[in-house]
C-alpha cells in the first residue's frame, strides 16, 4: 500500500511503508462520519427523520523522515502550502493497478526539528468525502479494427468496422447515487440546430433534453456538446475545436439531472428530429464513488 499527494501544480510525494517517506499512520479514509437530522413532535413518540448528510473528510497523514531534511521540508512547505489544493491517491498494491482517489485542500503542515528521524504531519480537507475509481467509458458507436498481425493483402480489404447500440447498459456497483457525464458528438459534417437531442434512464424515467436553436450555427463533424450532473459541478457546454462554451441555457423546463442509480442503469440518446441513425454519439463517461478506500 502506498498514497500520493499531488497538487494542482503537478508537485507530488508518495508515502509508502519504506523510506524516504515512512507512512506511519493515516486517519480518515476507512469510514465516513454522517449528521441525521430530526424533528421532535409532541403527538408521536421519539422523533421524526428529516434527512442526514456525510460531512466533510479529514485525513491526517503522518510519516518519517530519514536525513536530507532541509530539502524535504523545502518540498513538502511547497506542496502543502495553503489555500493549495490537489489530490490523493491511494493505491492497494506497489503496480498502480488498482486505486482510489479524493481531492483535497491543505489544512496544516508540520515537521519536527530534532533529531536524524523527523516527524511529519499533513492535515488535509476534503469537501467532498467521496473515493472516486478508475473511469469507465460507455460508447453508442465502437470502432472496432479488423487488421490483424501477420497480415497478407491480396485484395481490398476493410480496415474498421462500426459497431452501434441503441441503448447503452451503465452499471453501478457502489453505494450512491453518481452524477455522470454525457458527449453528443456530430458525426455527420452539419447537424440541423433543431435536432433536440434527448437522452434518458430507462429505469427511472429521468431525462434531458437540449433546446438546440440556442446555438448560433450548427454542429459540425467532432464538435460536441458535454452534459455534466456531477456533484457540485452541473454545466452545460458546447466544444467546437479548442474552445468550450457554457450553454446552460439550452436546458429546458422539466429537465432533470440525471444520476446513475444503484445497480444497472439503462440509457438512450434519441433525436425529436428523423435524421442520419449515424448522425451523432452518444458516450457516457462514469467515475464509480466509494465512502472509503
Amino acid at each position: 500500500m502506498k498514497i500520493t499527494c499531488e497538487n494542482e501544480m503537478g508537485d507530488n510525494i508518495t508515502f509508502a511503508y519504506k523510506f524516504p517517506y515512512w507512512l506511519e499512520e493515516i486517519e480518515g479514509i476507512y469510514g465516513v462520519k454522517s449528521e441525521v437530522t430530526t424533528v421532535n413532535n409532541a403527538l408521536t413518540d421519539g422523533e421524526i427523520y428529516v434527512g442526514n448528510n456525510v460531512e466533510k473528510r479529514n485525513i491526517v497523514i503522518t510519516a518519517k523522515v530519514y536525513n536530507n531534511h532541509e530539502n524535504t521540508r523545502e518540498l513538502l512547505e511547497k506542496l502543502f502550502a495553503p489555500y493549495i489544493k490537489g489530490t490523493l491517491t491511494y493505491y492497494y498494491n506497489n503496480s498502480n493497478n488498482s486505486y482510489r482517489t479524493i481531492k483535497y485542500y491543505v489544512e496544516n503542515f508540520d515537521m519536527t526539528f530534532k533529531g536524524n528521524l523527523r516527524t511529519i504531519t499533513v492535515s488535509l480537507i476534503c469537501p467532498d468525502p467521496m473515493f472516486y475509481g478508475e473511469t469507465n467509458y460507455y460508447y453508442m458507436l465502437q470502432t472496432i479494427g479488423l487488421i490483424h498481425f501477420p497480415i497478407y493483402v491480396n485484395q481490398p480489404f476493410q480496415v474498421t468496422n462500426y459497431k452501434r447500440q441503441e441503448f447503452i447498459n451503465v452499471l453501478n456497483f457502489s453505494p450512491t447515487e453518481q452524477g455522470l457525464i454525457f458527449r453528443i458528438t456530430a458525426l455527420l459534417d452539419s447537424i440541423p440546430l433543431n435536432f433536440y437531442p434527448d437522452i434518458a434512464n430507462l429505469n427511472t424515467g429521468e431525462h434531458i433534453t437540449l433546446d438546440t436553436v440556442e446555438m448560433e450555427e450548427s454542429l459540425k463533424k467532432g464538435e460536441y456538446i458535454e452534459i455534466s450532473t456531477l456533484f457540485g459541478n452541473k454545466y452545460i457546454d458546447l466544444i467546437r475545436g479548442d474552445k468550450r462554451y457554457r450553454m446552460n441555457s439550452m436546458w429546458k423546463a422539466g429537465n432533470t439531472w440525471i444520476q446513475a442509480h444503484k445497480g444497472d442503469n439503462v440509457f438512450r440518446l434519441s433525436t425529436a428530429l428523423t435524421i442520419s441513425p449515424n448522425a451523432l454519439n452518444l458516450t457516457i463517461i462514469h467515475t464509480p464513488s466509494y465512502w472509503r478506500v
